[in-house]
């Protein structure tokens, strides 16, 4: 799919990682994670997007993007050489069959790729025997409460084109029923609401996932308790007593405004 539809396509998107990664790179450093001169692993890295932007913001640092997709690898590599980027290497790996190194990383990225492996649990623990004693890792997947659009959408494609391989005629129906898809590029349409394989979470499950793989979780990127609890429309009495992880949960169910979740771990050590 991603090797006929590689996503994201360059000229979309870069805007949008440039800020993430700027962010991340800030929250890392709170937490005391070494980066110049360290190892970032970017896991599912399709076209390379966050890749990129790693590299160049922290040109000390070695950066690795693996990907199941030749196709993805192949538009990865070719805007690595344009852009003349140096500290970046692409391999082609599946992460449920191995990990891409003992021991070596300072930090692993898995935003949107997690959740399209066919062994989540395996998969994560190939990156946790990848980091370094004291590593970190960021995990972003789909959340259950805030796709539910999307996944009517998805549905409407398979049973008007039953083919999960015909990817054009998804594309052309898409278009003309799916009003937020007209303006989407045809890989961006495919990842949506045509992707062979994926599965949701709700935020506690994130974090049982990530403990039962050895990561011990740190915070909740991007939306802080402290903001949670100024958004919930509950009385702060109910709230007070939440732990962070059940807060988020809460968060999650009542705003219904994120269509993925994402927390920091850390692996023991170091």
């Amino acid at each position: 799919m991603y090797s006929s539809y590689p996503y994201p396509g360059y000229g979309t998107a870069e805007h949008f990682h440039e800020d993430a990664v700027e962010k991340l790179i800030e929250i890392l450093k709170r937490h005391g994670c070494r980066l110049r001169g360290g190892q970032i692993l970017d896991v599912g890295c399709g076209t390379g997007h966050t890749s990129v932007c790693f590299a160049r913001k922290l040109p000390e640092t070695t950066v690795l993007g693996v990907d199941i997709s030749p196709g993805s690898l192949d538009v990865a590599e070719r805007y690595r050489h344009e852009a003349a980027i140096h500290n970046l290497e692409y391999r082609l790996l599946d992460i449920t069959k191995e990990p891409p190194g003992e021991e070596a990383f300072d930090f692993a990225y898995l935003s949107g790729s997690l959740h399209h492996t066919s062994e989540p649990e395996v998969a994560l623990r190939h990156v946790v025997r990848a980091l370094r004693p004291g590593g970190f890792a960021l995990v972003s997947v789909y959340s259950r409460y805030n796709n539910q659009e999307r996944y009517r959408n998805r549905d409407l494609l398979s049973v008007l084109v039953p083919n999960p391989e015909d990817y054009a005629t998804k594309v052309a129906v898409a278009r003309e029923l799916i009003p937020d898809a007209r303006n989407k590029s045809d890989a961006e349409i495919i990842d949506a609401y045509a992707h062979c394989h994926e599965r949701d979470y709700t935020y506690p499950e994130l974090v049982d996932l990530m403990e039962q793989t050895g990561l011990t979780f740190l915070e909740w990127p991007g939306l802080g308790v402290p903001a949670i609890d100024l958004k919930l429309p509950v009385s702060g009495r109910l709230v007070v007593g939440l732990s962070p992880v059940r807060r988020c949960a809460l968060a999650e169910i009542l705003l219904r405004q994120m269509v993925m979740i994402t927390a920091l771990g850390k692996k023991a050590g170091g």
